[in-house]
């Protein structure tokens, strides 16, 4: 198998430390081709954190207004940060109306705002978690 390594250190061009690490081979390989021993870098470890659980949702939120009003439909993290405006304060006639939206969520804690006319008219809140949480 060592000299096989030394054959592909060879071939694809790499650092003769590929051919195994034997002294005596990669001497012998250097003098075959003409290239210096290098030395074989310390080992390096790259950690790789584990991905952070996420979701794309869809969704629609409903809402009804009693007059002509400005609207801002938000959604808050836990602390009540504003993470996305589905609708920011736009001019909406008297009578139903929904808003659809996606999104891509992280496990926490969420909440949904409706703002009329600059006042909070009504808030849902909900968690996304894992499955083994």
């Amino acid at each position: 198998p060592a000299v096989q390594q030394a054959c592909w250190a060879i071939s694809d061009n790499n650092p003769i430390y590929y051919s195994d690490g034997n002294p005596e081979l990669m001497k012998y390989v250097s003098l075959l081709t003409g290239k210096a021993v290098e030395e074989r870098p310390k080992n390096k470890i790259n950690y790789y954190p584990p991905p952070i659980r996420s979701w794309t949702l869809e969704g629609q939120l409903d809402y009804s207004l009693n007059e002509p009003s400005k609207v801002t439909l938000q959604i808050t993290d836990s602390t009540g940060k504003v993470l996305r405006k589905i609708i920011d304060n736009e001019e909406k006639q008297r009578g139903k109306h929904w808003a659809k939206y996606t999104w891509t969520w992280k496990e926490g804690k969420y909440k949904t705002e409706l703002w009329v006319n600059g006042k909070l008219k009504g808030e849902n809140s909900f968690v996304l978690k894992g499955e083994n949480n």
